[in-house]
């Protein structure tokens, strides 16, 4: 049959945009609950060389968002999605309602303080052990998950000194997840509500420091906020594999 006889027609050019599942997530699609620390009243850090941590965080968590969203295997739920101020029991307490057995929230931040500009660098991850039993042994294993694929992707460890596990479980004291060989940084008695109250596995995730103007540079531009948000995707895959 020759082209003219079904009329002329214009090539096929398949649409490069993913297809999005909308199986509920019953069927297996863990849901995310990505919290973007700070918020309207609450800037967060704020250092003249760089944007204030809350817009920081946001963007950051979006770029998250859409990378999970493009992907179609996941649900995503936003504690914000905009400019917005947002108590900590109310974050903590939206993602306690998101329902299922597949849920995890993690919590975008920006460090800051720590010994002066440039001295620290790195990223952290922060686990409570004042979860619940159950949340907080699957919260280890989500904090290994991202500690993994930061190294993996090129995003250095925290700096500094490095507390003994069981020193730290005997303190009861919240987590920073490195390498298991090397143990891992505890944050003093610092309590954080968005992870002590969260019945789901729960992190907290510090991009970089704002007081290392060489991290804030190197870290505030659309390649590295990419590159950090597929970290993080990377991390959930492991975690849920």
């Amino acid at each position: 049959m020759s082209a003219g006889a079904c009329g002329a027609s214009a090539p096929y050019r398949p649409d490069p945009r993913p297809l999005l599942s909308d199986y509920p997530s019953r069927f297996g699609r863990p849901r995310i609950v990505l919290d973007a620390g700070h918020g309207g009243s609450q800037s967060g850090a704020v250092r003249s060389w760089s944007a204030a941590e809350k817009d920081i965080n946001l963007r950051v968590t979006l770029a998250l968002a859409d990378r999970l969203w493009a992907a179609g295997a996941w649900e995503v739920v936003l504690t914000r999605a905009t400019d917005r101020t947002r108590s900590i029991g109310a974050r903590y307490r939206q993602s306690n309602r998101t329902p299922g057995r597949k849920t995890a929230f993690v919590s975008i931040h920006a460090n800051a303080g720590g010994g002066g500009e440039g001295v620290r660098r790195g990223t952290m991850v922060i686990w409570s052990s004042h979860q619940r039993p159950g949340a907080r042994k699957r919260s280890e294993r989500l904090a290994a998950c991202v500690g993994a694929a930061l190294r993996e992707t090129g995003f250095p460890r925290l700096t500094g000194e490095r507390m003994p596990i069981k020193k730290a479980r005997r303190q009861k004291r919240h987590y920073v997840a490195t390498d298991p060989r090397f143990g891992c940084f505890a944050t003093a008695t610092r309590r954080l509500g968005v992870l002590d109250h969260n019945r789901h596995p729960a992190v907290l995730v510090e991009s970089h420091f704002l007081d290392n103007k060489a991290a804030v540079a190197a870290f505030q531009n659309d390649a590295a906020i990419g590159r950090f948000a597929r970290a993080l995707e990377v991390a959930l895959m492991s975690f849920y594999a």
